[in-house]
């Protein structure tokens, strides 16, 4: 795919001029997969070297003369476009994102995930936080909350009450507490209209009174699932108009009652936010806007949402998304990552959402099969046979 200016050394100067030109297009192509082979991520690791390669036969100055990705200026010579920078910047993030999520087992993957999410500390942090705590099962959490300490230094729940802000933070932690109820409790149905009307005033932007945050809080944690979908067909035209000061209240709602609709809302949108290749912005745009650096974090976020999403609900319920996508959209889940997504990124995606096998599911990587049961069980076997022998071995002397 790439070769070597080098070769151009024979020719004559305008055919050295134009294989170095399409050498550096090449190279610039290539940098939007990171010179990953098309056939799949597990390249990521071998393919590094295409990119020391190239990198250490390209002249620098050369390159900076003949791409478009610099512009020049008397005083300074060539320096970055500030567009095609940022994106520069998001086309080797977004790969080594989905990398990194695939080499990391759930529990440690979700532990990181709250990790970033609390040092993001904004609306969007506490969004894959809500995720997070609504979406994994109860049982997961104990041991996301021992790792993330072994890997911290500090204590998952104290730190989701330092740096969560506004009054979402006492929500979550009873979220992260209290195991969650499927099936109705007796006796429900007769908070059924009270709890309608409490959530109805928390998101209609009118004041919030403590007393109303604190019922909030109850009613989202402490009722069952089964429940809170009863009061979602009731609330859920309010849940479209409220203020982003409540929004959290509608994430943990929506996340409880009905994730299909969240992850399908929190993709349609991620993927359509997407940005360009670097090859597609704008040479007429501003340049100049190093201040728009949190346009860059927020773009990034929208690509970490797709990576994540889609890495972390394969084997689990991507297949209803993508029915869901199919359904309100007229396209499945595929056909918008075509539209939307491109270069080797693109293709990732596709083959993630195509062959579910080929980086082992979710199940799969949280749970050990029947038969990796079967071969602990014979070696611990052999091993109590092994100790009883030395046991033996031991008394006879």
């Amino acid at each position: 795919m790439l070769f070597s200016f080098h070769c151009a050394k024979n020719h004559s100067p305008f055919e050295s001029k134009m294989a170095l030109r399409a050498a550096y297009d090449a190279f610039e192509q290539s940098l939007a997969g990171v010179g990953i082979n098309e056939n799949g991520i597990v390249k990521t690791i071998t393919d590094e070297s295409r990119i020391v390669e190239t990198l250490t036969n390209f002249d620098a100055d050369e390159y900076r003369l003949m791409s478009s990705n610099f512009k020049y200026d008397q005083s300074l010579g060539y320096i970055w476009k500030e567009k095609k920078r940022q994106s520069m910047k998001l086309e080797f993030q977004r790969i080594m994102n989905v990398t990194m999520l695939w080499m990391t087992t759930p529990i440690e993957r979700d532990a990181r995930l709250l990790r970033s999410a609390l040092k993001m500390g904004d609306a969007a942090g506490v969004s894959v936080l809500i995720e997070i705590v609504c979406t994994r099962p109860f049982a997961d959490f104990l041991a996301i909350k021992y790792l993330y300490g072994k890997l911290f230094k500090s204590d998952l729940l104290f730190d989701l009450d330092q740096h969560v802000p506004g009054k979402a933070v006492r929500c979550l932690i009873n979220l992260f507490s209290i195991e969650r109820r499927q099936d109705i409790i007796k006796g429900e149905e007769k908070c059924l209209r009270k709890d309608i009307t409490t959530l109805q005033n928390a998101t209609s932007g009118e004041p919030q009174t403590r007393i109303c945050i604190k019922h909030i809080v109850s009613i989202l944690t402490q009722r069952s699932i089964g429940h809170l979908r009863n009061m979602y067909r009731f609330c859920q035209p309010e849940m479209r108009r409220q203020p982003k000061s409540s929004l959290w209240i509608s994430t943990t709602f929506l996340c409880l009652v009905d994730p299909i609709e969240y992850f399908y809302q929190v993709l349609s949108n991620s993927i359509d936010s997407s940005p360009s290749l670097v090859t597609d912005i704008d040479d007429h745009q501003n340049e100049d806007c190093i201040e728009d650096d949190h346009q860059d974090e927020a773009s990034l976020h929208c690509l970490d949402s797709i990576s994540r999403i889609i890495m972390t609900r394969r084997g689990v319920d991507l297949d209803e998304i993508n029915t869901k996508f199919r359904m309100f959209d007229e396209l499945s889940l595929q056909d918008r990552i075509k539209l939307y997504c491109k270069g080797t990124y693109q293709k990732l995606l596709l083959e993630l959402l195509l062959n579910v096998n080929i980086l082992g599911s979710e199940a799969e990587s949280s749970a050990p099969s029947g038969r990796d049961q079967e071969e602990e069980h014979a070696v611990a076997e052999e091993e109590e046979h092994a100790v009883g022998e030395e046991e033996e071995h031991a008394a006879e002397f």
